[in-house]
């Protein structure tokens, strides 16, 4: 015996909360992913291990597969804000997924250098050489002029029903400072560190 009839569907919601199955979700079109984390490794370089933030806007243009620019400031040597552009792309739909991410950009320096070059005249040379006392020394600040920054990640991210969530990744992450000094001087300092993120994604 038929009670009612209606073409009304079910509140998903209600649905949702009865199965314990991972819920589906369509990759959003424009999300926003801010992150903090750490550079670390390569002792010798810098800071054990810096802090670093950013933020990017990202728009999904095919499936899985997302486009975006962002800003960001890291606390090397000296203060950068790199300016990049990201790939990402996860792997399944849902609640969690994994996701691999390329990040490249360009490292703008916001201070002066901090760095020195000493010019140290080799013992051979002073010993050569009549001086009365200790041979000069000389240093010269360099003038920090920025560089390009290339950092690969593997990661997850996690969502709630609300559109928000949450990410962890850890990566490679290359980038090369050039600086400059009087003379024609240029030196250019390689970073190689392991990259370990936290982010909030709003949707």
């Amino acid at each position: 015996e038929v009670e009612q009839i209606t073409r009304s569907r079910p509140d998903r919601r209600y649905a949702a909360e009865s199965d314990f199955s991972d819920f589906s979700i369509e990759p959003p079109k424009w999300f926003s992913l801010t992150e903090v984390g750490i550079l670390a490794g390569n002792p010798d370089n810098s800071q054990n291990s810096p802090l670093v933030l950013g933020s990017s806007l990202n728009y999904t243009f095919w499936n899985n597969l997302s486009a975006g620019a962002g800003l960001g400031v890291e606390f090397l040597k000296e203060t950068y804000m790199p300016v990049t552009a990201n790939l990402l792309y996860r792997l399944r739909p849902g609640s969690f997924t994994p996701y691999v991410m390329l990040q490249a950009g360009y490292q703008v320096p916001v201070e002066d250098s901090r760095t020195v070059y000493y010019r140290v005249v080799p013992d051979y040379v002073s010993s050569s050489m009549i001086w009365p006392g200790p041979w000069p020394v000389g240093n010269t600040p360099l003038k920090a002029k920025g560089g390009i920054l290339l950092n690969p990640a593997v990661g997850f991210f996690t969502y709630s029903r609300s559109g928000y969530g949450f990410s962890l990744s850890a990566g490679y992450r290359f980038h090369r400072l050039r600086y400059s000094a009087e003379n024609d001087y240029n030196l250019d300092i390689d970073f190689n560190r392991l990259s370990v993120k936290l982010g909030i994604i709003i949707n």
